[in-house]
């Protein structure tokens, strides 16, 4: 019971969070493509190449991934081959399921505190970016904001199977 209203609860909370997520990855998809056709038109068209457009790209790239994570976990869109598990019993795979998304969690935890110990040191060291100069901490923030996301989303996965365990 109490594991239903809190993973009703952290729904409410996640679910908002990573669409709003997964609005700006789908913008910076959309941005990253209009740089790319510039940056490839100027290139063969006018053989000068977008100043930067390699190393944007790449600052959103990362941006995009983490935050596709988060959104992907909360909406249950990760690929599962579950071959084998899917012949266990139920008690069995949920077990397996806690495991794995435990497991995931620690993994994950500790990226998302070193990516948010690099931003807080590039910040410190006022780092930029090669060709453009920008500072690279809020791209590196941005990145560990996006692994806290899905943090958060693994999280709700383990509640929800233990509480299952629990049930049973």
């Amino acid at each position: 019971m109490l594991g239903n209203k809190l993973i009703r609860f952290l729904n409410g909370l996640l679910l908002p969070l990573t669409r709003w997520a997964h609005r700006v990855g789908t913008w910076l998809v959309m941005v990253m493509m209009l740089l790319t056709v510039i940056d490839v038109s100027l290139r063969y068209v006018l053989n000068r190449p977008l100043k930067g457009a390699f190393e944007l790209s790449t600052f959103m790239m990362t941006i995009l991934f983490s935050f596709g994570l988060a959104y992907t976990q909360a909406s249950k869109g990760h690929v599962a081959v579950d071959l084998f598990i899917s012949q266990l019993p139920k008690k069995a795979q949920t077990i397996i399921g806690s495991i794995t998304c435990f497991l995931s969690l620690i993994l994950f935890s500790l990226a998302t505190w070193r990516c948010f110990v690099n931003a807080k040191n590039l910040y410190i060291k006022h780092e930029v970016s090669g060709d453009l100069l920008l500072p690279t901490a809020p791209f590196v923030f941005l990145t560990g904001l996006g692994l806290l996301l899905f943090c958060c989303a693994l999280l709700m996965d383990l509640v929800d199977y233990l509480s299952r365990l629990v049930r049973k």
